[in-house]
């Protein structure tokens, strides 16, 4: 357990590195107090800013009532903490109020869980709760299959679910690949929340940048489902001379893959923009697929058909 004031040197001694660091002060676990040193959050520290929606989510009654139980104790935890930090998949199903508390606590209630150690966690909102990387990898336990967000009707596997939170933890640089592969590692316990963070880390191409949005999230998870390859993600494209053409979501070559969201386009000028970039993609050799929230949540085989029979065309070309 580290001191109330610690400083840079005793944090790396403790096997953090800067990264695990920067984590710790973005999710409010830790508070620069001069250069190289810190102190741990305490209550009476600010909550700390969320990426996400602009407003923060109303809390429900009978989740400040059950946290008020737990004090000076307890912390969200598992779905209800990726509820809070407003995961992707997670932020329009309101899970029930999952809290971790030290056994030694006394405290008990159904929707406790009484743990030797307690997981890492800082303030949200001004509640205490298990930081990302801690999320994330209880996150798989008692997971059911369900749609990803409201408007989906599309059941998700408790695997693909934690991937959309995951790639939205590594989009808002809540943590790292490194980190969250660390925590696996260190994990003593034999649950389904770490083995669902494993296998999301293993679908990942080796250094891949996170994805840019739910929708591309789930374009990916729509490709792989029917067998296609993994597309290269955030792929600047050049042209002869070097100059950049565009910047895309994902590339099958020489097929670009691109998810519109509902406010893709932002009006007549925005609009120009895309086609002039569409149309610099065709006269470099490449052909450019865009697919709605629609179709990627509804629709996935017309998706896939789509991206096999244009590839299949691009393939006969190239060979002839």
């Amino acid at each position: 357990m580290l001191a109330r004031t610690v400083r840079r040197r005793d944090l790396l001694r403790s096997g953090l590195d800067w990264r695990d660091i920067e984590q710790r002060l973005q999710t409010g676990e830790l508070i620069r107090i001069a250069r190289g040193v810190y102190r741990l959050a305490t209550e009476s520290d600010p909550p700390v800013a969320v990426p996400g929606p602009e407003s923060a989510p109303t809390v429900p009654q009978h989740w400040l009532a059950l946290y008020a139980r737990t004090e000076p104790y307890g912390a969200f935890i598992g779905q209800a903490s990726a509820w809070l930090r407003r995961f992707d998949g997670f932020d329009d199903h309101l899970p029930d109020p999952e809290l971790a508390v030290p056994r030694h606590s006394g405290v008990r209630a159904p929707t406790l869980h009484r743990l030797t150690t307690m997981p890492a966690h800082g303030l949200v909102h001004g509640l205490r709760t298990a930081t990302p990387a801690a999320t994330l990898l209880g996150l798989g336990d008692r997971l059911l299959p369900r749609p990803g967000c409201a408007a989906s009707r599309t059941a998700l596997d408790p695997v693909d679910l934690v991937e959309l939170a995951t790639e939205h933890a590594l989009r808002h640089r809540l943590t790292t690949v490194r980190a969250l592969a660390g925590a696996i590692d260190t994990c003593a316990r034999r649950t389904a929340g770490p083995a669902a963070l494993r296998a999301v880390l293993r679908r990942r191409p080796f250094a891949a940048p996170p994805t840019e949005s739910y929708l591309e999230t789930r374009l990916l998870q729509v490709l792989r489902s029917g067998g296609q390859p993994e597309p290269d993600r955030q792929v600047a494209i050049r042209d002869e001379h070097g100059c950049l053409v565009a910047r895309v979501d994902l590339l099958l070559d020489p097929v670009v893959l691109e998810a519109d969201g509902v406010a893709h386009h932002g009006g007549a000028e925005a609009l120009a923009r895309d086609r002039t970039r569409t149309n610099r993609l065709h006269a470099a050799g490449y052909v450019v697929l865009a697919f709605t929230f629609d179709q990627i949540e509804h629709r996935p085989q017309e998706v896939l058909d789509t991206v096999e029979r244009v590839r299949a065309r691009a393939r006969a070309r190239r060979d002839g």
